[in-house]
């Protein structure tokens, strides 16, 4: 029960003069809505350190009612914060939101119903992340681990850890603005300016989600303009012919004294090497293949030897069916013979693939694992580290070399766009650089066949 006494001004000397009660006492000021509450405190550490066992609250208080609401009182301050005319003015301030519809009392009510940004993700993930939407599933793995780690900050990497320096998941989406966005792209671009970006990229569809929802309500916070985007430049380091060599000299060894030869396991016993990652690494170098979803996970039902092509059902480019060279076809057949060698010799759902897992209760059945193999690959070979996904380039810059074709590159390789493939142009410069020095106008027979003009039959 609260004592309310009548309303009087509340002077300073007035209230400093009010002592404390058993029950709290509410003080109206002359000013409608404007009270002072006290209290009396109990104290539990003042025996120990010596001080009174109790001590008086007393803070200034504006009370209303918010429109179909019972009576609220907003917080104003102690009156060791601040005094009366201060707890007035900020009374005025509260009641000129309230008049422009900015009730302090139901926007955190609001707030308090109003989905955190981690809420958001969660249930874009249960309604549109899902291949009814068009995602595949790459896609949606791709999606929730770099969230997993950047948004949710669910990872024991030490250098991930040292670049959170802020908490977006657990703010209210309304609260969310373009420069916690920014800040957000620029802490996780310190480590890695692609996640940076990607990161970006799927708040923006999300903030998309929660605007056509009626979540949002103002212009998507993620909005950043490309400049402002970290930039993205591809590694364009590739083996030359002379490494390709050596490297699938090291990697696929058979052994020949049959006539139809099988891989030979003690070449890779005796350098340390695990056979099915080995032969997937020559896989990718002779057929320019991207290394998990066209590479590692290639199952044996694909794989036609008599047409010589090889059908993925959803690849990167959807349906696709590529031709494959002749080299290709008697490594797989090689591998095919060798399946009941160690290392591939497993009567479970592994037989399918044409790399299968060394682990029967993994979740992929196929190699997923090969970094470690190809570190060591290239630190036997003597070659400076490069990432695994440079076979697929060295064998597109390579066949764009001997092929001087564009367009079978970019079938090769099931580039969509030609411009894709023009990234393996620049191998063609010195040829351009040569041709020109060849090519000429002013060269001494032009004046023999300035008379020699070809005439074109309609």
């Amino acid at each position: 029960m609260v004592n309310e006494v009548v309303r009087q001004r509340l002077t300073e000397s007035f209230v400093a003069s009010i002592e404390g009660k058993e029950k709290p006492q509410i003080f109206n000021d002359e000013i409608p809505g404007l009270k002072l509450l006290v209290s009396t405190i109990l104290n539990k550490a003042g025996h120990r350190r010596n001080i009174l066992p109790t001590e008086v609250g007393k803070a200034y208080y504006y009370f209303y009612r918010p429109k179909g609401q019972e009576k609220k009182r907003f917080f104003l301050g102690t009156t060791k914060e601040i005094s009366r005319a201060a707890a007035a003015r900020r009374m005025t301030e509260i009641k000129t939101k309230i008049f422009s519809g900015q009730d302090p009392f139901l926007i955190k009510q609001s707030l308090e119903k109003e989905l955190t940004l981690g809420d958001l993700i969660k249930e874009f993930y249960r309604n549109r992340l899902n291949s009814n939407h068009g995602y595949k599933p790459k896609t949606i793995a791709h999606v929730r681990n770099l969230l997993k780690v950047w948004v949710f900050q669910d990872t024991l990497d030490k250098k991930c850890k040292e670049c959170f320096t802020y908490d977006i998941q657990n703010k209210k989406i309304s609260r969310v603005v373009k420069e916690h966005i920014k800040s957000v792209h620029n802490a996780i671009g310190s480590k890695s300016p692609y996640s940076a970006n990607r990161v970006t990229q799927y708040l923006k569809v999300i903030f998309n989600y929660a605007i056509e929802k009626g979540y949002y309500k103002k212009e998507n916070p993620c909005k950043i303009k490309t400049k402002e985007m970290f930039d993205e430049r591809e590694n364009h380091t590739v083996l030359t012919k002379d490494q390709v060599k050596r490297l699938i000299d090291l990697c696929f060894k058979s052994d020949n004294r049959n006539e139809k030869p099988k891989l030979n396991p003690e070449h890779y016993q005796r350098h340390g090497l695990n056979m099915v990652i080995c032969t997937g690494i020559v896989f990718m170098l002779l057929s320019g293949k991207r290394q998990l979803s066209e590479g590692f996970s290639l199952k044996w039902s694909q794989i036609n030897e008599e047409n010589k092509t090889i059908t993925y059902q959803d690849s990167k480019v959807g349906h696709k069916t590529y031709k494959i060279s002749k080299e290709v076809l008697e490594l797989l057949q090689t591998i095919k013979r060798s399946r009941f060698l160690g290392g591939y010799n497993f009567n479970d759902g592994r037989r399918e693939y044409v790399f299968p897992s060394p682990f029967a209760k993994a979740k992929n059945k196929h190699i997923t694992g090969f970094k470690s193999t190809w570190k060591k690959v290239l630190k036997l070979l003597n070659l400076p580290y490069m990432a695994l996904k440079q076979c697929r380039h060295t064998f597109g810059t390579l066949l764009l070399s001997s092929s001087k074709n564009i367009s079978v590159v970019q079938k090769a390789m099931g580039h969509a766009s030609s411009r894709t493939t023009m990234k393996y142009a620049q191998i063609l410069d010195s040829d351009v650089e040569n041709a020109l020095d060849e090519f000429s106008l002013l060269g001494k027979d032009s004046d023999k066949e300035e008379n020699k003009i070809v005439e074109f039959k309609k």
